[in-house]
């Protein structure tokens, strides 16, 4: 599909080594000079600035996340999306922070995950610390992101990543609101579905003209 509408794919190299044994279109995106290598300095892509940053996961490559962030009629906007985590560091929350949009994993209700039929090892690796996000995690994340927010609260939480032998959209939900009670800002919450696309949350005008040479500066 990508190399029929060439559309390039942005891949770190630790993921084409890996993705190259599975996959033979990895070699003719190669070939057709539509992969892209990342590292973990930012990007620039279109109008998008983009940022990854690395996470705690067991993958045989290294898990990034992203933020995305640009300039439209003179408004700064950022958005991130973050999953596949076992924990949540300090500095990952200042990288979120002052976010539009907030994309997090919501993986797994605990009580729900040692109620499961899984097997004892696979719930031990989703609760470790390079495995999955609980609803708990999640909200804590969110709320040391809005507390490391400077310059404006997100807008918008899209709960991602969600289990669903091991989750509900009402717990996560629930954990959200109890974690945030006694904070002034309550984003709005967008749950994401592994069989459908969500509607759209924002939208935004046109690209300022100098906005090439705004993120060139980067």
């Amino acid at each position: 599909m990508c190399r029929t509408h060439e559309i390039p794919v942005f891949c770190h190299p630790s993921h084409e080594k890996v993705l190259s044994q599975k996959m033979r279109g990895m070699e003719k995106l190669a070939t057709s000079n539509l992969l892209q290598h990342f590292s973990a300095d930012p990007f620039v892509v279109g109008d998008l600035l983009v940022k990854p940053v690395e996470v705690s996961h067991d993958d045989e490559a290294s898990t990034f996340g992203f933020v995305l962030s640009t300039i439209r009629s003179g408004q700064a906007f950022k958005a991130c999306l973050i999953t596949d985590l076992g924990y949540a560091s300090d500095e990952l929350a200042e990288d979120l922070a002052d976010s539009n949009l907030l994309a997090i994993e919501h993986n797994h209700d605990l009580e729900l995950l040692w109620q499961s039929a899984r097997p004892n090892a696979l719930k031990s690796r989703i609760r470790s610390r390079r495995g999955h996000l609980s609803n708990h995690q999640a909200a804590q994340l969110l709320l040391r992101v809005m507390e490391a927010s400077k310059q404006g609260m997100p807008q918008h939480v899209v709960l991602m990543h969600m289990s669903q032998e091991c989750n509900e959209a009402s717990l996560a939900l629930s954990e959200i609101k109890e974690t945030l009670r006694d904070t002034m800002v309550q984003p709005r919450c967008h749950v994401a579905s592994q069989h459908f696309p969500i509607s759209v949350i924002l939208s935004m005008k046109e690209p300022d003209s100098d906005l090439e040479a705004q993120i060139a500066s980067v």
